[in-house]
């Protein structure tokens, strides 16, 4: 690829210096006059100020790439392309972003940037494919390399509110790219506090002794993408090279917090009040408290009173202010969120004028509150995903309770699509109605036959389990209360994927009609009577601890709540449908499975899982596609679509 044009003399300089070096001097080139960088709107080159760590940045152009092999040459952190614009989502994002994260190389995702298009929209057109950032991601990067023709307010209006978005989402700050040969003709202003990716080729073969130029904005970099045609083990072509300006403990820092950290991938809104208990002021006593008027959504002025509640319009979650004091999310009476504020008999919850959620003691005493004020007209929703946010009256979210998204409800029997999830307590069904898909508030995902037991589970039994979301990616993937993925199909990078919870009995994901994995428990040949499902416990094999992608963004808010229903709130709730014993009513459980392996799936074997005995005959079987997927081929698919432009050509 050539150089980005234009070119500086500048550039020309100090390349020609370079590949001196490297045998390639150019005598004209060593005769050109001191360049006058404020001229040129640049500042003079600035180097790294200690160790510097190497990574790469890739897109759909790179095609399938072997992280392990990356990862093993040394590369540290890694940008994948997510989106662009409004309307591209690069379909290599999925596969990359596990990629990265499974073989232990920091992870950032990237946004090409278009100036004439609304940045709050662009902001959430990005978080919606990449979903919430942990403390271990990196911040987002801002691929900024064209004008599309709008001026410079304009650019740095949308920018900024790109920017400004993020930050409200995730709590994480927006690394700018840009070249320095071509950022002066967008007429951009007012960024020179945000940190800077410089992108400044040399591709003489001699990457060392130079150093980038920031603009004049600018006064130093954190990173610098060095190379345009670099070569990597595990990338098949060239590749861009790049530096991060500090050392191992720099880049975790700069990304938030520990590379290894969970963070609930399925939070939205980020607390910018991170509320809390207070010592606040005190009246005589509580406000008087108006209930709310519709479901989901407690207007400003409004409240709940001692042993009130707030219905999710789903009907899956519950906002209760028990008459211990303690606030408390629940879904299907498992608790996924409180204040920890048990003891204050009597309290009351008000949604301030002022924008902030506050609790009161029967005293008069503010104890807790969102720490949201100065938002006037600010409203509090119990969504039908599970978040508890306070939202201004422009529609951001100020504070969130970190418990949702879950996935929306499953709309249709026998299958599970892309954004639907499993909370504690919910379930599906196959359409003949002899199957249910079960996650147990002990944690572990079952798969009951009515009048025979359990068939197949997760053998996630006492870990604290969320959720499972069946994920943009392809991949069903169950998490914990703190976000850590704890088991997943293995299904990743067939966006689109759906969860057959079939009428044979067996559970498979499909990428249209292809099958990708299933559970292996088909245990029907001819008809049966329904009955009621023996709540117990099963056990099968899955992956265990892989990661996957999230389906939404933003952080989360205050972790863990419990008990039940109008119990006094300790941490996390273990388990109370189910013992999470590896016995099923039929006896123990075979442990044996069966496997299969695809093309799709990067030569990945998933397992069937282990089937429990049957008892009682089985459901009429009316659905084909099922069963062990031995030998199964899969197509590969093409993936069309924009790429990053203007400065790699």
């Amino acid at each position: 690829m050539p150089l980005p044009p234009p070119r500086f003399a500048r550039c020309l300089v100090v390349v020609a210096l370079v590949c001196a070096a490297c045998g390639g001097e150019d005598p004209a080139d060593s005769k050109r006059a001191p360049v006058d960088w404020q001229a040129q709107g640049l500042a003079a080159p600035v180097c790294a100020a200690g160790p510097t760590l190497q990574g790469i940045d890739v897109s759909h152009y790179q095609g399938s790439i072997d992280w392990a092999q990356v990862a093993a040459a040394g590369i540290a952190f890694a940008y994948t392309k997510a989106t662009e614009g409004t309307g591209y989502q690069d379909p290599t994002f999925a596969a990359n972003w596990s990629g990265m994260q499974a073989h232990g190389i920091r992870r950032g995702a990237y946004h090409f940037f278009h100036p004439s298009i609304d940045g709050t929209q662009q902001a959430d057109y990005f978080l919606a494919l990449v979903g919430a950032l942990g403390a271990g991601d990196l911040p987002p990067m801002l691929d900024w390399e064209t004008s599309d023709g709008v001026s410079g307010a304009t650019a740095t209006a949308n920018a900024r509110a790109f920017i400004d978005e993020i930050a409200a989402r995730t709590g994480k700050q927006t690394i700018i790219y840009n070249s320095p040969g071509v950022w002066p003709g967008y007429g951009a202003s007012g960024f020179g506090g945000d940190p800077l990716w410089v992108a400044e080729y040399y591709n003489c073969g001699c990457d060392t002794g130079v150093c980038p130029s920031p603009t004049a904005s600018w006064s130093n970099w954190v990173a610098w993408q060095y190379s345009s045609s670099g070569n990597v083990p595990g990338v098949s072509g060239n590749v861009d090279r790049d530096l991060f300006n500090g050392d191992l403990a720099a880049l975790d820092a700069f990304a938030g917090g520990s590379g290894g950290a969970c963070t609930n991938p399925n939070a939205i809104g980020h607390p910018v009040g991170g509320g809390g208990a207070i010592d606040g002021p005190c009246g005589s006593s509580p406000p008087a408290i108006t209930p709310p008027t519709a479901c989901g959504v407690i207007a400003s002025g409004h409240g709940l009173g001692a042993g009130a509640a707030l219905h999710s319009c789903d009907g899956r979650f519950q906002l209760a202010m028990q008459t211990d004091g303690n606030l408390v999310v629940y879904a299907h009476g498992n608790a996924l969120f409180d204040t920890h504020t048990n003891g204050n008999g009597g309290a009351v919850l008000a949604m301030q004028g002022d924008g902030n959620l506050v609790m009161y003691a029967a005293s008069g005493c503010a104890i807790w509150s969102s720490d949201t004020a100065g938002h006037a007209g600010a409203t509090l929703a119990l969504q039908d995903d599970g978040n508890l946010v306070v939202y201004d009256a422009s529609g951001h979210a100020l504070w969130s309770s970190g418990t949702g998204p879950v996935g929306a409800k499953v709309a249709q029997c026998g299958r599970m699509q892309v954004g639907a999830g499993l909370v504690r307590g919910d379930s599906v069904s196959a359409c003949g109605g002899c199957f249910s898909l079960q996650m147990q508030s002990d944690g572990n995902l079952v798969l009951y036959e009515n009048g025979a037991g359990a068939q197949w589970s997760s053998r996630t039994a006492g870990t604290a389990a969320y959720t499972a979301s069946m994920q943009s990616d392809g991949n069903l993937v169950i998490y914990s209360d703190t976000g850590c993925p704890l088991w997943q199909t293995n299904t990743g990078g067939h966006a689109g994927a759906t969860l057959a919870v079939q009428d044979d009995g067996n559970l498979v994901v499909y990428d249209g009609s292809i099958a990708l994995w299933s559970s292996g428990s088909v245990s029907c040949a001819g008809g049966c009577t329904c009955t009621s499902p023996t709540a117990t416990s099963a056990a099968s094999t899955g992956t265990s601890g892989a990661a996957g992608t999230s389906g939404a963004a933003g952080t989360t808010g205050t972790s863990g709540a419990a008990g039940t229903t109008g119990t006094s709130g300790a941490a996390s709730t273990t388990g109370a449908a189910g013992t999470g014993s590896a016995s099923t009513a039929g006896g123990s459980t075979a442990g044996s499975s069966a496997t299969s392996s695809s093309g799709a799936e990067m030569g990945s074997t998933t397992s069937s899982g282990g089937k429990a005995p049957s008892q009682g005959g089985g459901c009429g079987c009316n659905s084909g596609g099922g069963g062990l997927l031995d030998g199964l081929a899969l197509l590969g698919v093409l993936g069309w679509g924009l790429r990053r432009r203007p400065l790699r050509q």
